[in-house]
């Protein structure tokens, strides 16, 4: 199946359309929303675990669902695609539980609302001291670190990737290190040897051998050392999180290069340029007006007062003319008393 196909049906009415443009891809993306829900049936590990992820991630924008989705993200996609174009979406965190899969975690991204990449992690520990999250703040970016050769494979490279799009926060170009309270560190272990470690072709579905690839997040919070420049971890605020990998599909290396592909943002429209004062000048071209051909607007002369068509008081000849208006209106002219 070819995923690099992200074309939307064309909208039926305006505000459908409107809706769609609201939602297009922007030179400067807004911060990226994550959505968490869970299937129809899961289990209270399985949302501890949703919590502590969330905990993790950090991020003040996030839609939680809690009405069940019966839904199987690997055999369709229809559902989380609906609902992250609803809620404007472009990261999942699904949470199921089965006896195929006990304590199941699926999380993902979307590009232009079609899902491109999905790992399945299966639950192997969740560890939280007393004061884990206490001093990080609210939507502050975090230090990731990876340790492992394992993500120096283009395949392992690509679950780096989707690590640091879900954990690494808003993109930002200047960081102040005085903002630095935490930091998640990535680790990666293969116990086995794989068919291949490069990215399927095909987006097809790969299966792991169960607790064979592990992957373990640990999150610290740091603080400063008696104020100085040094920075430490806080005692007690460490959270461990370490799932065993057992399905991934990840995009076709195509269609991962068209979602990734950013428009120059230094080129401007046609017609604009910029001065030497960095003022932006727009030349409008208009094409030859035929005058001849336009509708003009007619207008009609006014008439004159019927009093001034005839000869009568206030006429050519008269020693005191009276004003028209005057003679008119019957108003008695002040000239005459003195």
């Amino acid at each position: 199946m070819d995923r690099c196909e992200f074309v939307r049906r064309k909208p039926k009415s305006q505000k459908t359309k409107r809706a769609i443009e609201r939602k297009q891809s922007l030179v400067n993306e807004n911060p990226k929303k994550t959505l968490y829900l869970h299937g129809e049936k899961t289990s209270d590990i399985v949302k501890e675990v949703q919590r502590v992820i969330q905990l993790v991630q950090s991020s003040p924008n996030v839609v939680k669902l809690n009405q069940p989705n019966k839904t199987y993200p690997f055999e369709t996609t229809e559902s989380l695609e609906f609902l992250g174009f609803k809620n404007d979406c472009s990261l999942f965190c699904f949470g199921s539980h089965s006896k195929k899969r006990p304590h199941n975690i699926v999380i993902g991204r979307q590009f232009a609302f079609k899902v491109i990449d999905m790992m399945e992690l299966g639950i192997r520990d969740c560890n939280e001291e007393p004061n884990a999250g206490k001093s990080a703040n609210l939507g502050t970016k975090p230090a990731m670190v990876f340790v492992g050769p394992e993500f120096e494979f283009p395949l392992f490279e690509r679950v780096r990737n989707l690590l640091l799009d879900f954990f690494g926060g808003a993109p930002a170009e200047n960081l102040n290190a005085n903002g630095l309270d935490r930091v998640i560190v990535a680790s990666l272990r293969c116990d086995t040897e794989l068919p291949s470690y490069d990215v399927p072709t095909d987006a097809s579905i790969l299966t792991f051998p169960e607790n064979k690839v592990v992957v373990s997040l640990t999150h610290l919070s740091l603080r400063r050392k008696d104020g100085g420049t040094a920075i430490e971890v806080t005692p007690d605020s460490a959270t461990v999180l370490e799932f065993s990998i057992r399905r991934v599909r990840f995009a076709t290396p195509h269609a991962f290069t068209h979602a990734c592909k950013q428009p120059d943002a230094s080129r401007l429209a046609k017609g604009l340029k910029r001065d030497a004062m960095g003022d932006l000048r727009g030349q409008v071209h208009v094409g030859k007006q035929e005058v001849d051909k336009m509708t003009k607007r007619r207008f009609k002369r006014a008439k004159e007062p019927e009093a001034a068509a005839g000869s009568g008081d206030g006429a050519e000849g008269d020693d005191n003319p009276v004003p028209r208006r005057r003679k008119l209106q019957n108003i008695p002219d002040p000239s005459f008393d003195i």
